[in-house]
């Protein structure tokens, strides 16, 4: 694998980064279509959708005998909407660290580098050993991936991760490794482009921030202060 730890955007091979990758412009809206079909929809997300092809606002379940459908009113659109036009940009100081200073604390796989076991004769490698190697690999292709979108994503002030849902109503980033829903290096790469304030007034959004906190630390919402109890 090519060394993905490169210092300057214009050393990316775009043909290496994965296929969908986050949009530097808003995504398209999901909206019903107005024929009192409630399975149809016009198909929103990245501009070629329902264009050149189709990506369904809910992702299909192949051992679901029926897929789930949404009625033409339903907020399960604005859901999506709203999520999908969020911009971020990324966290330039953790990525230029990454890039300079990791070869002293290893924070992330050496591209490089091969795992140990890898030296061993393949007929000697145990079953465990295979999957050792094999988990190792995948971890670093996966850094190497957010890495590299990263680099080529640095200097762009605002992009987008358009979503989907599935069956359940559960909300899924589309791109690939690079996400708020992928690996803690995905996500410590991943600002906000627009800043905003809370206020002392505002119990609903204290609400979520400390919902946001009591879930950063693997605690439940039995562990929040709700808006009653704020000091």
């Amino acid at each position: 694998m090519n060394n993905l730890l490169i210092k300057h955007p214009r050393d990316a091979n775009f043909l290496d980064l994965p296929n969908k990758l986050p949009m530097l412009v808003k995504p398209n809206e999901y909206s019903p279509i107005d024929n009192n079909n409630s399975s149809k929809a016009k198909l929103g997300g990245y501009l070629l959708n329902d264009q050149k092809y189709e990506l369904p606002l809910i992702i299909q379940n192949s051992n679901l005998r029926n897929q789930s459908k949404i009625q033409p009113v339903n907020s399960v659109y604005s859901l999506i909407n709203n999520s999908s036009q969020v911009p971020f940009k990324i966290n330039t100081k953790l990525c230029d660290f990454l890039l300079t200073e990791n070869h002293r604390f290893n924070f992330i796989i050496n591209p490089v580098i091969k795992h140990p076991l890898e030296l061993k004769h393949p007929l000697k490698l145990t079953s465990k050993d295979k999957e050792e190697i094999t988990k190792f690999n995948s971890e670093k292709l996966s850094e190497g991936h957010i890495m590299r979108i990263a680099i080529i994503y640095r200097n762009v002030n605002k992009f987008f991760i358009p979503t989907r849902i599935d069956n359940r109503g559960r909300l899924y980033a589309l791109t690939n490794y690079l996400h708020y829903q992928g690996s803690e290096l995905a996500k410590s790469l991943l600002l906000f482009s627009e800043s905003d304030k809370i206020y002392k007034t505002d119990d609903k959004a204290i609400m979520y921030f400390k919902s946001y906190g009591v879930n950063l630390y693997g605690n439940g919402l039995d562990k929040l202060n709700y808006p009653d109890k704020l000091n």
